[in-house]
C-alpha cells in the first residue's frame, strides 16, 4: 500500500508512506484520501464501505507514471 498527498502549491502527488498489510489487518481511508494498492495475482481483500461504490465514478491511473496520472485525473 502507498499513501499519497498533494502538497499545497504543487500539482503532483508525493508518496508519504509505503507499507505491507498482513492477513487480518485493516486500513481506513477517508473521503478524498489517496492510496494505491500493489496487488499480486494471489491477493484477495474485502472492502467495506458505507455506500454503494458501484455507482460512484472511479478513476484509473497510469501504472508507468503514477504521479503524473494521479494529477491528471484529479484535475
Amino acid at each position: 500500500m502507498t499513501d499519497w498527498v498533494i502538497p499545497k502549491g504543487e500539482e503532483l502527488p508525493k508518496p508519504v508512506k509505503t507499507y505491507s498489510m498482513t492477513p487480518g489487518t485493516a486500513g481506513f481511508y477517508d473521503v478524498g484520501e489517496l492510496h494505491s494498492i500493489d496487488m499480486p495475482a494471489t491477493l484477495r481483500f474485502l472492502r467495506i464501505t458505507a455506500t454503494d461504490i458501484d455507482v460512484l465514478p472511479c478513476k484509473y491511473f497510469d501504472e508507468v507514471d503514477t504521479r503524473k496520472s494521479i494529477a491528471e485525473n484529479l484535475a
